[in-house]
């Protein structure tokens, strides 16, 4: 029988994962452990879940011989998280489901081969909308050519966000780049503060006063800028602020329509890229329940995004403030008057009304009053849910034609020899090598 998985040149094979069944993973085999986790990954990718490494076994003499590869809403949240006193922040969403797939490998010792044990492959949550694969974590990754390149555009004063709309533009979408922008910022930071650090280790400034009071204005420095500049008084951080959006300014006059057009379609994908992250949170995460009104915020989970979700927790949390006065009916509605602590006096009649977007505290009041398990279909607007767009609509299309198509298809050409470019400018001797051949 042949080894399903391993090629005849010794170059792993991990075959075509789109129509694969549980028994063809159970025959495959790989040369490392290393090939395995790239095949669960791909799989992963496909079917659009993501991974992570589990535990593992060794042998008495230390030699790695198990390895369990499980999806990454695998196990809960330790209670002891939501139990602590000193909390400041906000409770992070939960990703976990306890989910049960996983792929458990072995090392064959005769054959110095990794098999597969078990696999499992249902899961208890929804899958990943192929639009919105690449921002799961394991499937964003920032190769050396990429920083490199983001190396060279810091080195000439062009901001991160212009360098990630640029290679965008190139890959002919966010989804094709292979990192989001959050990554490029943390990257970007990273090596602004060890640049930093080495700076205060080379000089001795570790332990100076001066040093550490002036970096710790860092964001007050574009006043010196401002001195002798007429600002009737204004001592806020607006101006720097204005100074920024000037410089990030691309609509300049000196570009002709199609250059117009193509800077705001750039700036179109951006914007389309930061909704698309947005949804993606709403989708692939839960709130931590936090407030006695559990049902009712569920729901509300459930069928707000996560940016509106907030406002209308907070609506929720705030019911206990609200004091029930009485209630009158009129033919078949009933009319609910009530008052908020403090305010005695004041009496609130509560209006339902289906345009206002978010059920404010003296509606959920109601809804408790009358035992509502579920918010209303008549107090929610559709645009302020997670259905509000398809998540087709996401999904980045990439068959242009014509001059643009051509542009695109050019820059995706050179950003996939981004990794060539960057081994020849290693040394000299192979940079020169490589500019004879290129030309």
């Amino acid at each position: 029988m042949c080894d399903d998985g391993v090629g005849v040149t010794g170059a792993v094979d991990f075959g075509d994962v789109a129509d694969i069944k549980e028994n063809d993973i159970l025959r495959k085999v790989f040369r490392s452990e290393d090939d395995a986790y790239e095949f669960y990954k791909k799989l992963g990718k496909l079917y659009g879940f993501g991974i992570r490494r589990g535990d593992m076994f060794k042998d008495e003499k230390g030699n790695l011989v198990r390895r369990r590869f499980f999806c990454n809403r695998e196990g809960q949240r330790d209670k002891k998280h939501y139990n602590r006193i000193d909390r400041k922040r906000p409770y992070k969403p939960e990703t976990r489901t306890n989910c049960e797939v996983r792929m458990c490998i072995y090392l064959d010792k005769e054959s110095l081969l990794w098999r597969v044990k078990k696999i499992i492959l249902n899961h208890n949550h929804d899958m990943t909308h192929p639009g919105m694969v690449h921002l799961i974590s394991n499937f964003c990754s920032m190769t050396d050519a990429a920083k490199a390149q983001i190396d060279g555009f810091q080195g000439c004063g062009i901001s991160t966000a212009k360098t990630m709309r640029y290679m965008a533009g190139v890959s002919r979408g966010y989804s094709l780049v292979g990192f989001l922008k959050k990554d490029a910022y943390n990257y970007v930071d990273k090596r602004r503060r060890a640049k930093i650090a080495q700076a205060a280790t080379d000089y001795g400034l570790q332990d100076v006063l001066w040093w550490n009071q002036v970096y710790g204005k860092k964001e007050m420095w574009a006043n010196a800028f401002l001195c002798e500049k007429f600002c009737t008084g204004d001592r806020t951080t607006s101006r720097c602020e204005g100074i920024n959006s000037v410089c990030k300014n691309f609509l300049e006059s000196k570009h002709s329509i199609l250059e117009l057009v193509q800077n705001l379609e750039l700036l179109v994908w951006e914007y389309m890229n930061n909704e698309l992250l947005a949804q993606f949170r709403s989708i692939y995460s839960e709130p931590v329940l936090t407030t006695s009104l559990d049902s009712l915020e569920r729901h509300a989970a459930s069928l707000y995004t996560r940016a509106v979700f907030g406002d209308v927790k907070r609506e929720i949390e705030i019911v206990s403030s609200v004091n029930f006065v009485g209630v009158r009916r009129s033919l078949t509605t009933k009319v609910y008057i009530v008052d908020e602590y403090g305010h005695p006096a004041r009496h609130i009649i509560v209006l339902c009304d289906k345009n206002m977007g978010v059920s404010c505290k003296h509606i959920f009041f109601v809804m408790k009053h009358e035992l509502l398990l579920t918010i209303p279909s008549s107090l929610v607007l559709k645009r302020w849910t997670n259905e509000a767009k398809s998540l087709k609509a996401y999904v980045e299309k990439t068959d242009d034609r014509g001059d643009r198509g051509f542009l695109l298809c050019h820059g995706a050409l050179h950003l996939a020899l981004r990794w060539l470019f960057f081994l020849g400018a290693q040394q000299v001797r192979l940079f020169a090598v490589a500019l004879e051949r290129f030309r």
